[in-house]
């Protein structure tokens, strides 16, 4: 429903104040995984993130997803204190990293055509635990393998380097 389908008239600012419901977190909602948590059981099977291409991931499927990169990361000694770079071209596999790693603390996202130089400067500075990257022959894994900063691969099946995977992410 949108807001020029909803009639001028007697009931209109209800359907309108539940439409805006619809739409928008409540103030208590705070953090990343209670939004999640929220849009999964409200909206389970509306499209949450759509790529370019078409393929969209439900809110259901995203809060799912999103568990499953924490839980990999988790066994990976990576929690809330972690400082998690990534380096990944836009997409969907990107978007459910990125939430991933916001979940369980600070995330840092690198552009990964950054040189080397770009990367051994902030790569230091920042003091990451670990390099969440496209794949072990890219860049910025290689520059991080450098400076002795772990690095996990993602894919369309967030497998990672050690060829264990947290399960199939869900798509269209």
């Amino acid at each position: 429903m949108n807001a020029a389908a909803i009639p001028e008239g007697v009931g209109r600012d209800a359907a309108m104040s539940e439409l805006r419901e619809v739409r928008e977190l409540p103030d208590a909602i705070e953090t990343i995984p209670e939004g999640l948590a929220f849009w999964a059981k409200r909206t389970p099977a509306a499209p949450a993130i759509r790529s370019v291409t078409g393929r969209e991931l439900t809110h259901a499927e995203v809060e799912e997803a999103v568990a499953r990169v924490v839980a990999r990361l988790g066994s990976l000694g990576i929690g809330r204190e972690a400082r998690v770079a990534t380096s990944l071209r836009g997409g969907i596999q990107a978007c459910v990293a990125l939430l991933g790693v916001m979940t369980l603390g600070a995330a840092v996202p690198f552009n990964p055509a950054a040189t080397k130089h770009e990367l051994t400067r902030d790569l230091g500075r920042l003091r990451v635990d670990l390099l969440v990257t496209e794949g072990a022959a890219d860049g910025p894994s290689v520059h991080a393998a450098e400076l002795g900063i772990p690095t996990v691969a993602v894919n369309g099946r967030l497998v990672v380097d050690d060829g264990r995977h947290t399960g199939d992410l869900p798509g269209r």
